[in-house]
């Protein structure tokens, strides 16, 4: 047999060189050269015609007249027949029956939208308008106070306390809520439709993460506050004076009377409230006279803090409005860190924010109640409340007076 297989070879070599009339079927493709006849060859059995054989540099395979494809194997020196999945060599390689090619189809692009849509979250509530372009797909809530215009895709709820206007290429898969909603043709609400005066705001937390709201909020506070310093300085510096010196001269007595006033109020609101005559004091004097009393409060403890810090760096002799502007930013200084923490979402940054937070609110409790109970104190600043002056007075063991002389005896001439 393996005379036999040699002298095909041969004859393939020759035949593939001279080109012999014959025509072959087409040869299986390899990466080296490969001969191929087409001569019909019993096998050794004499069950199967091979009519064709391919001589290749990995191995021998024949065609018998069914078109099925047979591997020779050298170690068993006879046929074998090829599997689905190919027959595994003598050189260990497995020479699979060639596919033909796929016929790669167009896709249907029919379901893909003609614009590539940009992602984006919007988190917090926005102060001013709220526009979502054509391009954009926004994961909401979105709650603005000014007017919302949808042009792309929402996916949840819109909340305007103006306006809603969806376009034609809007959509929202939520609810729409504004005192005036204007969709357009082909514009999209899946929700409700509600236009209401005042739109109900669902849970929503207004310090988001990864928002400038809070930050925006503090610095128009602090702002605020640094305007309402330098008026009170402007206007009436003694009266800023005496609250810092009451402050300075009675910091426990002043925050349990502001504290105090705090409970108060409520009870004496209620009380004014319930005659005809007290009603204007209720609502125009009794809010007038704690929102003097607030500003004029902090104002004298911006002023404390501001000389300690002044005292603190080296610096005593700024004027009594850089203490008051240095005592108000100082104070203000936990609730911007706890506003920077809160743009950057993660773990770290919340459990800082949340710190800050607490001491914002421990220390401007004691502080507002500690000014509040000064101005009242000092009657608004109109009246002086100095530092207690303690007198020591020693009082010690008095020597007694040496007793007078004892006169002298006398003499017997004198007795006569």
């Amino acid at each position: 047999m393996a005379a036999a297989l040699l002298t095909f070879w041969l004859l393939g070599g020759l035949l593939s060189a001279s080109a012999a009339t014959e025509e072959p079927r087409p040869a299986k493709k390899s990466a080296a050269s490969e001969y191929s006849t087409s001569l019909r060859i019993e096998d050794s059995t004499g069950e199967t015609t091979f009519i064709e054989l391919h001589v290749t540099p990995e191995g021998a395979y024949g065609v018998d007249s069914s078109g099925e494809e047979w591997e020779y194997d050298f170690s068993q020196d006879r046929f074998i027949k090829e599997d689905s999945k190919g027959t595994k060599t003598v050189f260990t390689k497995r020479r699979k029956t060639a596919e033909p090619p796929e016929v790669l189809e167009p896709p249907d692009l029919g379901d893909l939208p003609e614009r590539i849509l940009t992602s984006r979250k919007i988190s917090g509530l926005k102060l001013g308008a709220v526009t979502v372009d054509a391009d954009e797909r926004v994961r909401g809530p979105v709650v603005a106070l000014g007017p919302v215009t949808v042009r792309g895709k929402v996916v949840g709820d819109v909340i305007s306390y103006r306006k809603i206007t969806v376009t034609s290429t809007g959509e929202i898969t939520g609810d729409a809520r504004a005192p005036e909603i204007v969709k357009m043709r082909g514009g999209v609400i899946t929700g409700s439709r509600i236009e209401t005066e005042l739109p109900a705001v669902p849970e929503l937390d207004i310090f988001a993460e990864n928002s400038y709201t809070a930050l925006t909020v503090n610095i128009i506070i602090l702002v605020a506050l640094l305007v309402c310093g330098l008026l009170l300085v402007a206007v009436s510096s003694g009266a800023v004076k005496r609250v810092k010196t009451c402050i300075e001269a009675s910091f426990v007595r002043s925050f349990f009377v502001g504290l105090l006033a705090w409970f108060a109020f409520v009870p004496a609101f209620a009380l004014l409230i319930l005659t005809i005559i007290g009603i204007p004091v209720a609502l125009v004097a009794l809010p007038l006279a704690t929102l003097l009393a607030v500003i004029l409060g902090i104002a004298g403890l911006g002023q404390f803090v501001g000389e300690k810090m002044s005292r603190y760096l080296g610096q005593a002799g700024k004027s009594q409005l850089g203490h008051v502007i240095l005592g108000i930013i100082v104070l203000n200084a936990f609730w911007l860190l706890m506003s920077l923490f809160l743009i950057k979402p993660g773990s770290v940054s919340q459990g800082f924010a949340t710190l800050f937070l607490v001491l914002s609110i421990v220390i401007w409790g004691i502080g507002t109640s500690v000014g509040v109970g000064a101005a009242i104190l000092t009657r608004f600043g109109s009246r002086d409340r100095r530092r207690p002056v303690t007198v020591q007075v020693e009082v010690g063991t008095t020597t007694p007076p040496p007793p007078p002389p004892t006169p002298p005896p006398l003499s017997s001439d004198e007795e006569k």
